[in-house]
């Protein structure tokens, strides 16, 4: 189930509510500014979903691998 996590409108087959939008909005959003999310789960141990967002510095405007900041939960 996991490569379909971001897909509009899926919940899982244990879902019992929601829209399956929440993680679809979320990466259009992140990749809007030109960032990256991810996901990575291990069964009875939990998921981690990442995402970094560039940091575009005010003088250049380009954005490289060196100023994206890192945030997760």
């Amino acid at each position: 189930e996991l490569p379909f996590v971001f897909d509009r409108f899926w919940n899982g087959t244990t879902a019992e509510a929601g829209t399956g939008l929440g993680l679809a909005i979320v990466k259009g959003i992140v990749e809007a500014h030109r960032g990256r999310v991810e996901v990575a789960s291990e069964v009875g141990a939990g998921t981690t979903f990442s995402f970094s967002i560039a940091e575009t510095p005010p003088e250049t405007g380009a954005v490289s691998d060196s100023n994206l900041i890192e945030l997760a939960h």
